[in-house]
């Protein structure tokens, strides 16, 4: 995390959300300027396999929270994406806080 400069004041861990009628613990969220989740992230053990459940299951998390990138990461493995309107981009790395919500708030 401080490789790419996420602000550790911006980290929340273990944040918790309710999906439906159950309540949920996300592992991690990145937040931007205005507070807004930016990334989730979900993190397993190493010996579990990162897998379209797996995808699934931030998926259902990030419905709540609209943050527009994901990162799962099993120690070995780490799979980032970008959430668009269209979909599910995957990304070769971690994003960078050059996002135009990352140092602007809204007025």
């Amino acid at each position: 995390m401080e490789e790419l400069a996420y602000p550790s004041g911006r980290i929340g861990v273990e944040v918790a959300i309710h999906v439906g009628e159950a309540a949920k613990r996300c592992d991690a969220i990145v937040y931007d300027a205005r507070m807004q989740p930016w990334m989730l992230l979900e993190f397993k053990a190493e010996t579990v396999a990162l897998t379209q459940r797996t995808l699934d299951q931030a998926a259902i998390y990030n419905r709540r929270l609209g943050a527009p990138y994901l990162v799962l990461c099993n120690g070995p493995q780490t799979i980032a994406a970008r959430i668009t309107d269209s979909g599910i981009e995957f990304l070769n790395q971690l994003p960078t806080t050059n996002h135009h919500t990352w140092t602007k708030s809204s007025n």
